[in-house]
């Protein structure tokens, strides 16, 4: 274990640790216009989809499985009980939202499952060809990269 970290280039421990700043400010509760909602859940549904390409290239079982899990995540995430409560108002526009630490938790299980998924592929441990694996991965990345998008849609519509 000692050895994989001493391997893992710098820039991946200083992404860590804004990963885990921005976490905490998700924990907080915070004001923020409707349209810094969407900021963290777009940055992550784009970098979710970025790594499922990067990792796998154009393999449409990437794709499919990424979509897939998307899908899952915006679906559930409308019929699930909102524990994430929002307040309108209306004379500066912006809301209020309390803050929770489940943001951190999707951050940090993004972030390790991309660190697992580069382990794999690097030791080859798994092949980016094994459709199992590029599947399984794909539709993690998908689910959790669209919950935080399922989150803050139902935020801002619990605000109209």
């Amino acid at each position: 274990m000692a050895e994989l970290l001493r391997r893992t280039p710098a820039w991946v421990f200083v992404l860590f640790v804004c990963l885990v700043y921005v976490g905490y400010l998700q924990s907080r509760t915070r004001s923020v216009a409707r349209w810094q909602l969407m900021v963290v859940p777009a940055a992550t549904l784009c970098l979710s989809l970025y790594g499922t390409w990067s990792a796998f290239g154009a393999n449409p079982i990437g794709f499919l499985g990424w979509v897939g899990g998307a899908g899952l995540a915006l679906l559930l995430g409308r019929q699930l009980p909102h524990a994430h409560s929002a307040n309108y108002a209306m004379r500066d526009g912006r809301l209020t939202l309390a803050g929770s630490w489940v943001p951190m938790g999707l951050i940090m299980a993004i972030f390790f499952a991309n660190y697992f998924v580069s382990l794999a592929l690097v030791t080859q441990m798994f092949s980016p060809r094994l459709p199992a694996f590029v599947g399984i991965s794909s539709f993690a990345f998908g689910v959790l990269s669209a919950t935080f998008v399922a989150r803050a849609v139902r935020s801002a519509r619990e605000t109209r």
